[in-house]
């Protein structure tokens, strides 16, 4: 059974989420329906399909690792830290994130250059690069 991995990006050619289903469109209407918070942000979706669902599931987790989309946290969860779901959201990563952007952000204040940070929490520097310009 064929199954669509899909990217969706914001109107700057930012990308905000990747998703496997097995109507990359289709899902994207879930999404509106369950009001997920990035889904106005949406410009653009690219579809890649698949001849099966492992195979799109492994691209997937493949791409959410190297690529870095904001809105598909659970899979940046670093090993090894417990975290609670409350309310179908997982604040552990929220939480982290959030602490983990403010601390980017005054080290780059400080005037530390983005190959140092990235470094410093294992990111390439074009993710350190949005979360600094997402953040100003």
């Amino acid at each position: 059974m064929n199954c669509q991995l899909y990217r969706h990006f914001d109107r700057y050619g930012k990308l905000l989420y990747i998703g496997i289903s097995q109507s990359g469109v289709g899902r994207f209407r879930q999404h509106a329906a369950t009001g997920a918070k990035w889904i106005d942000r949406v410009r653009r979706m690219d579809i890649v399909t698949f001849r099966s669902e492992s195979k799109a599931r492994r691209a997937e987790h493949q791409a959410i690792k190297t690529e870095h989309p904001p809105f598909n946290s659970p899979y940046n969860l670093p090993k090894g830290k417990p975290f609670v779901t409350l309310g179908g959201t997982l604040r552990w990563i929220a939480r982290e994130r959030e602490r983990r952007d403010r601390e980017i952000i005054e080290l780059r204040q400080k005037g530390w250059r983005l190959a140092r940070i990235a470094d410093k929490f294992k990111l390439t520097r074009e993710r350190v690069r949005q979360i600094v310009s997402d953040n100003q």
